[in-house]
C-alpha cells in the first residue's frame, strides 16, 4: 500500500475532509468528520472525537484508517461496496466503535489490519 501524494489537512478545529481523488487526510486536532471515498484513501485522524466514513465503491479498499486519540466513530458506509477490504485499520486510543452500514457486505482479506487498539 503506497501512501497517496495528494494531502488534505485539516485544522485543530472541527472540519468536514471528504477525498475526491486517492489522498491522505491528515485531519489535525478537533471533532472531525472525515468522508473516504475512494479504495485507497488514507487518513490519520489525530486528536478529537472523529467520524471517519469509508463510503469506496469499486476495486479492493486497501484504505488506511488511523483514529488516534479520542473517542472515534469508524463507519463502512452504506455506499461501501467492493470486493475485498486489505488495508489497515486501528483506532487508536479512546472508546472507539467499528460498524458497517446497513447493507455493506464486508469481505476481509487475510491481510488485512483491524484493531481497537488502547480503550474500551
Amino acid at each position: 500500500m503506497a501512501v497517496p501524494s495528494r494531502v488534505i489537512t485539516g485544522t485543530s478545529g472541527a472540519d468536514f475532509l471528504q477525498t475526491v481523488q486517492t489522498s491522505l487526510v491528515n485531519a489535525l486536532a478537533g471533532k472531525d468528520t472525515i468522508v473516504l471515498t475512494n479504495p485507497g484513501d488514507y487518513t490519520n485522524a489525530a486528536g478529537g472525537d472523529d467520524l471517519i466514513t469509508l463510503s469506496a465503491s469499486k476495486g479492493t479498499a486497501t484504505n488506511s484508517v488511523k483514529g488516534q486519540d479520542g473517542n472515534d466513530s469508524i463507519v463502512f458506509g452504506t455506499a461501501f461496496s467492493v470486493q475485498s477490504y486489505n488495508g489497515v485499520l486501528k483506532g487508536g486510543k479512546g472508546n472507539d466503535s467499528i460498524n458497517l452500514g446497513s447493507s455493506v457486505s464486508l469481505n476481509v482479506a487475510n491481510s488485512a489490519t483491524i484493531t481497537g487498539q488502547s480503550g474500551n
